[in-house]
């Protein structure tokens, strides 16, 4: 038996949104559930974690069908178990710790702003390596003038000359 991790909305509004399974856990319409839906009523089941074992349990007086059973008011549920309550559809799964394509999906954008982070990152890194090649502060400047100064003033004057232009 596998262990369920998480439930996954897999149609209706929120269509992709994954839960955690806690060690308790309810869902419906009161907003005070864990996973709050449109329901007519106000808790319709719980989800219980005994051990290693995912427990649901109907918190209504009618029956849940779960994968397409019988009504149940208790069952042992098992990964890809899936319960419909109006127009919402969960399906309970173990974390197999990949991305979903749904995530991939609602997130495109962000996928896409991340990207671009990314490339401007990289843009930057680039340009700050190559720039103290290229950019002279002042005084390496200044002292780039002096050394052109003594080596013109080596070639044409005297030692005295070439003394007093290094002062400057």
């Amino acid at each position: 038996m596998t262990t369920i991790d998480k439930i996954v909305i897999v149609s209706g509004k929120n269509t992709g949104k994954e839960y955690p399974i806690r060690k308790r856990m309810v869902i419906g319409a009161d907003p005070k559930s864990d996973i709050v839906i449109a329901s007519g009523e106000k808790k319709v089941f719980s989800i219980e974690m005994i051990g290693e074992t995912c427990v649901l349990k109907n918190l209504t007086d009618k029956g849940l069908v779960v994968s397409e059973e019988e009504e149940v008011f208790e069952k042992i549920l098992v990964s890809g178990d899936r319960i419909r309550l109006d127009r919402t559809e969960f399906e309970f799964r173990e974390d197999t710790g990949e991305i979903s394509i749904d995530f991939a999906r609602k997130n495109k954008n962000l996928l896409t702003f991340a990207t671009i982070i990314l490339v401007l990152l990289f843009i930057v890194v680039i340009f700050y390596y190559r720039r103290p090649n290229e950019i002279k502060t002042e005084a390496e400047k200044k002292t780039e003038q002096t050394r052109e100064k003594v080596i013109a003033a080596k070639n044409s004057l005297s030692k005295a000359e070439v003394a007093a232009v290094v002062k400057e």
